[in-house]
């Protein structure tokens, strides 16, 4: 209680996750001057009073990213505001954390992001090395793009409403609506082009996530654009009063403008922060929806007063029809005060919907450029669906001895309801009569077999440019997968016959829209399959498997969802669902076979969903309980805020603390999670129990883990704890004699009389996968192309006599294996020239070594290199500031925050053609796919192979070369690594 009462003051002071909405303002300008920006910026400040703005200039990046992770997860609609450049500090360059950026995370999290100046998300501290990529990425929009370039844009009517001083303007970087899927819409068009579908300003926004995306002024050089005026007045009368107004409701189900609506859709929203109950107006007249209230209800309030967020309408909505709705949320006594909500609006679903993808064949011979595929491709089409008198746009073919016929092939059997026929349409043809007249309908579902559906007579064709289709043929819910067209006869006598255009629709009869949706990855084994039911069916048969030629049977449900028991992780699963209805003609319709693939692990704390609100017992010490309250040593997170570690991560953006003491409590110290409800750890194939933890230089003591309180110690050197790097600890979960059918308790602990020190803790999952061990090897000799143990000198002992050559007379000092080299950091190092065997090109090869750094400034320092120094064509091993880099030459990878002062460290690089891989104490740090072509030209101990004076500062021992890829059980060794290390899954 102590320390709750600590952090609760601690908040109050400094916590910046109040529940007030916050507005952060990134100032670094991209396509406008910097002064222009910081004068617009001021108007935003000062027009803007009734929530906090903040200003994060170019060098608060790092802040701006503090005040991006806390206003993530707080509940608040907070606004970001960004003038043409995208910090890296949030967003890292090159897309190179596609998916978990901080923005991601921001904008998932229901939060606002408009920018204005050059395209938003594109350039990166000065330099586009986003590009156009990022806004596709952050959005899941593969096609989302804005190149425009003055195009000009109207104001619209709510662009006068809400904000009055934007005019009529060119833009350069508009959002193109058409590309708007993935769940995003338009929710507000303040101007638009003239087509209807360039807008900005706009604000798009994510029907499942809530979150905003915007964008003012994306013009070029335009320093007096009204960006500061505009901004406010939409802040000022939208954003604070209608977006993120706490007192309304929000995010409605079915999503604002949505589609294709299931009729017996229940709606759902979620509720205003202070309302008690709920008024649901309904109906298909806009004006009705929006203008009626409680004292005159124009027959569209269908609930007054309800208390759940959820309302199911009496009986079905009718087909293809668009319905408005919208909730007013209630206050409780004694104001019952009333606010009115926005109209949203959705779309029934259609009848029947258009085959796609039919393809047309004919047993005649086409005319040139005229082919039966013209019949299905929407060729001289517009979006009126009236059709072009170009004949290049229609099929024509001559009769031969055999009745002319027009095949049409779909993917798969239909419940097929209408053929809709756009018969030949040249501007002669009324004086030609090259269309079909009288014509012979059959269908079949093999191709083999047909059945003769009628004889039909096609209107004629008007050989006008807005012909419309004039003949509809009822095949009154026929199973069909092939449907043939014979002519008897035509409205010529020239033996020529065409056709515009044919169009099929079909009633949905199978199941459709799986959840999960086909092919997804990272499911959870335990959620419940689910789909859209076909229209008559009465029972779906379900089945599934792990292979797409053996499915079981999994149940027969009424209802359109089902839980399958006991799925595992990592794996992928086939499903299938057949509609059934035993009073129809076709009683049953095979559905198509769907796939998803389990996460590979199920996560127990990943330490991400916690925040600084005490009050609302959401910090990382009041699930994680500690010494302040269990009497042990140990303290969960930090005194100030924010309480979780956000920088020392190792995946995510958050880990927790865990400092330990055992000389002032307990000889113990323990950080114990409780679960409200036991977890089941045997489900889903489930065999380790795997954390993350990383301890520093002066840590002591022995870790264990309790589960259920039986004590598991760790099994791994001790000295693990003193290393300040990430590595995994499994628990083999069979060889635990504890309930693991329902875990109601999980403890950190650390043992030994005297211990003290802090670890990092972070992803507790639960794996699949059996426990491996890294048992460290020596490398064989096999392979090795130089060593260099610097014991009095720079001679090669492999026996290839690649010896160095001593450039400014370096000195030895005491080394890891007997002597090593100190360098000056000046002019001093090993020079080799341009040792001939080693390897180049995409070899594979290896460079592993020793190395102390007396120093950690901001420069690039190395341990070893050689190559060239071009993009790509060298391998090396060094450092800049704390940061530690293995690379080819501007194209490296790295970890960062690894090296401190006169601290021995080995470091490893391996590449096999194909993959980089960096090691740090015998622990793989770093990977990723590369494509490095080494050119020989220099090597060097100490130095880069270029003519920068880029010199290690300290002490060197122990360098290798290797012609071939070292395992990591080798590098273990050659990092003097002795105990068996766990492997990471």
């Amino acid at each position: 209680m102590k320390k709750l009462l600590l952090a609760c003051t601690i908040a109050v002071a400094f916590s910046t996750t109040a529940m007030a909405l916050e507005i952060a303002i990134s100032t670094q300008a991209n396509w406008w001057s910097q002064a222009a920006a910081d004068r617009e910026i001021q108007e935003i400040v000062d027009s803007v009073t009734s929530v906090p703005v903040l200003r994060f200039t170019a060098a608060e990046h790092d802040a701006l990213a503090d005040w991006v992770a806390a206003h993530t997860g707080d509940g608040v609609p907070d606004l970001l505001v960004l003038c043409g450049q995208c910090p890296a500090t949030i967003y890292p360059p090159g897309n190179t954390q596609p998916d978990g950026s901080l923005i991601e995370l921001f904008l998932d999290d229901g939060n606002c992001i408009i920018n204005t100046g050059d395209w938003i998300f594109y350039f990166v501290n000065g330099a586009g090395t986003n590009g156009t990529a990022a806004l596709p990425n952050i959005m899941d929009i593969p096609s989302m793009e804005m190149w425009d370039d003055d195009t000009p844009v109207t104001v619209t009517a709510d662009g006068a409403k809400y904000t009055p001083s934007l005019a009529d303007f060119s833009t350069d970087r508009a959002i193109h609506l058409d590309a708007l899927t993935n769940d995003w819409y338009a929710e507000l068009i303040l101007a638009i082009s003239a087509d209807g579908n360039r807008a900005e300003p706009v604000i798009v926004r994510n029907a499942v996530t809530g979150g905003r995306i915007g964008v003012f002024f994306q013009t070029s050089g335009q320093d007096n654009d009204p960006r500061g005026e505009v901004i406010s007045e939409w802040i000022n009368n939208w954003y604070l009063k209608v977006a993120a107004d706490p007192r309304i409701a929000t995010n409605p189900d079915p999503a604002h403008e949505a589609t294709d609506v299931p009729r017996d859709v229940a709606l759902g929203w979620t509720a205003g922060q202070f309302a008690t109950t709920h008024d649901v107006y309904l109906g298909t007249v806009f004006d009705d929806v929006n203008d009626a209230g409680r004292a005159d209800p124009r027959g569209v309030l269908v609930s007054q007063a309800q208390s759940a967020t959820s309302y199911d309408p009496v009986g079905r909505f009718d087909f293809e029809t668009t319905y408005y709705w919208r909730v007013d949320e209630v206050n409780a006594a004694p104001s019952n005060a009333i606010f009115k909500g926005k109209v949203w609006s959705f779309t029934s679903e259609p009848f029947a919907y258009v085959v796609p993808n039919a393809t047309a064949t004919s047993n005649a011979a086409s005319e040139d450029g005229a082919g039966p595929e013209n019949t299905v491709n929407g060729s001289g089409l517009n979006a009126d669906d009236q059709h072009s008198t170009d004949s290049t746009d229609m099929w024509l073919a001559t009769a031969g001895d055999d009745p002319v016929w027009i095949q049409y092939e779909f993917d798969r059997v239909y419940q097929l309801h209408q053929m809709l026929v756009w018969n030949y349409n040249v501007q002669f043809e009324l004086m030609l009569g090259f269309g079909i007249n009288g014509a012979t309908i059959e269908y079949s579902t093999d191709g083999a077999d047909w059945i003769v559906l009628g004889d039909v007579e096609l209107a004629r064709g008007t050989a006008k440019a807005t012909y419309v289709h004039n003949t509809e043929i009822d095949f009154g819910g026929v199973a069909a997968r092939y449907v043939r067209l014979t002519v008897s006869s035509g409205y010529g006598t020239m033996g020529k016959f065409g056709l515009s255009e044919v169009r099929f629709t079909f009633i949905p009869a199978q199941a459709r829209q799986p959840q999960p949706i086909e092919a997804a990855t990272g499911v959870d084994p335990g959620m419940v399959l689910g789909w859209r039911p076909g229209r008559h069916a009465a029972a779906h048969d379900v089945y599934i498997g792990t292979a797409p030629d053996a499915l079981a049977p999994l149940a027969t449900v009424s209802d359109s969802r089902v839980a399958p028991d006991n799925l595992q992780y990592a794996a992928t699963y086939f499903w299938r669902v057949d509609e059934v209805n035993e009073v129809e003609v076709v009683s049953r319709w095979e559905g198509d076979l769907w796939s998803f693939s389990t996460t590979a692990y199920g996560v127990v704390d990943d330490m991400e969903s916690y925040t600084d609100d005490v009050d609302g017992g959401q910090a990382i010490f009041q699930t994680w309980i500690d010494g302040w309250e269990n009497g042990t040593g140990s303290t969960v997170g930090y005194l100030n805020t924010p309480f979780a570690e956000r920088t020392i991560v190792h995946a995510g953006r958050q880990s927790m603390p865990l400092e330990y003491d055992n000389t002032v409590a307990a000889n113990y110290s323990e950080a114990v999670r409780s679960f409200d409800s036991g977890q089941d750890w045997t489900r889903h194939g489930v065999q380790s129990l795997g954390l993350y933890f990383r301890g520093r230089p002066d840590n002591s003591g022995q870790m264990y883990l309790k589960i259920n309180g039986t004590k598991v110690s760790y099994d791994g050197d001790a000295a693990d704890l003193a290393r300040a790097l990430w590595q995994p600890w499994n628990v083999d979960l069979f060889a635990v004699a504890a309930n693991l059918r329902s875990v109601t308790e999980l403890t950190i602990g650390i043992e030994g009389a005297g211990a003290k020190g802090l670890l990092y803790i972070d992803d507790v999952r639960l794996y699949p996968n059996a426990v491996e061990l890294i048992a460290p090897i020596e490398p064989d000799a096999a392979g090795l192309v130089a060593r260099y143990a610097l014991d009095g000198n720079a001679n090669d002992s492999s026996g290839h006599g690649y010896n160095g050559s001593l450039i400014g007379a370096p000195t030895y000092v005491s080394g890891v294996q007997g002597q090593a080299i100190q360098l000056n950091g000046v002019d001093q190092y090993i020079d080799f020239g341009n040792p001939a065997g080693w390897p180049a090109g995409r070899a594979a090869r290896s460079m592993t070594g020793w190395a102390k750094s007396s120093v950690v400034d901001a420069g690039w320092r190395w341990i070893a290199t050689y190559g060239s120094p071009g993009t790509g064509t060298a391998m090396f091993i060094g450092m800049n500031a704390t940061d530690l880099y293995g690379g080819g030459y501007a194209d490296d990878i790295m970890l960062a925050g690894f090296w401190r002062v006169e601290e021995w460290h080995h470091i490893g690089l391996t590449y096999d053609g194909d993959v980089a891989k960096l090691y740090a104490d015998g622990i793989e740090v770093a990977s990723a796919a590369k494509n490095w072509n080494l050119t020989r030209s220099r090597a060097h101990i100490g130095r880069q192979v270029n003519d920068a004076a880029e010199f290690w500062v300290g002490a060197v021992d122990e360098v290798r070369v290797y012609d071939r890829v070292l395992s990591v059980e080798e590098i273990a060794w050659l990092a003097g690594r002795t105990v068996p290390m766990h492997k990471p899954f």
